[in-house]
């Protein structure tokens, strides 16, 4: 009987012990996750935010007419080409009459 008594003793202790680091644990994670909330800071200063978006603006803008620059070169290439490819070809207005049926019986038969 004095075991059983003394037991439970023991558990009740126990259980408070681990009961109080427990609530110890949870109260710490609680208060690492109030600290980390959010979104972490890129910059430290408003002046430092702005510079480095002047920067990106400017790195951007140098890409756009980079691109722009290329698709012209590309567009006045394809240019000459099809100039080139139609010197080559002459069309007769028998030739351009076939086209126009064959293009209307497209037309039609899509409808």
């Amino acid at each position: 009987m004095e075991q059983n008594i003394q037991l439970k003793q023991i558990t009740e202790i126990i259980d408070e012990t681990v009961d109080k680091e427990i609530k110890e644990l949870i109260d710490n994670v609680i208060q690492e996750n109030t600290k980390c909330k959010g979104r972490p800071k890129k910059y430290l200063n408003t002046q430092e935010a702005k510079d480095k978006a002047k920067e990106q603006r400017k790195q951007f803008k140098q890409r756009q007419r980079q691109k722009v620059i290329l698709f012209r070169k590309e567009v006045t290439a394809k240019q000459l080409d099809i100039t080139k490819m139609i010197n080559k070809y002459v069309i007769e207005q028998d030739d351009i009459d076939n086209i126009m049926t064959i293009l209307e019986k497209y037309k039609t038969s899509g409808k």
